[in-house]
């Protein structure tokens, strides 16, 4: 993943960013920022990350998946996950989400 999409006090347009499934906004010591595409009848296998991590849908429908509980992603939905919580996506319409990866709790 390349960390050039974005720089410094710039606005830039997520619309634009990527073309593939992740594509990184922007990475450094303390977080990393993805744009993560996933079409619609597709999913994210069950994952885990290292540190904390915050989850936008921007737009689409589709399921987050923690454990047995599954809960219904549609734009404007937002969620915080602590630490090494193991879960899955699956998308009923394309899912476009911003995805902040928290690296210096890890």
């Amino acid at each position: 993943m390349s960390n050039e999409n974005a720089l410094p006090n710039k606005v830039i347009d997520l619309k634009s960013i990527g073309g593939g499934k992740f594509s990184s906004i922007v990475k450094n010591a303390q977080f990393e920022a993805i744009h993560v595409v996933i079409q619609a009848g597709g999913s994210l296998p069950p994952h885990q990350a290292q540190g904390s991590a915050i989850v936008q849908c921007l737009s689409g429908k589709g399921s987050f998946i923690i454990g047995e509980e599954s809960q219904e992603l549609t734009a404007g939905a937002w969620l915080y996950m602590p630490p090494k919580t193991m879960h899955a996506v699956e998308a009923e319409e394309t899912l476009t989400l911003l995805v902040i990866k928290i690296l210096s709790d890890q």
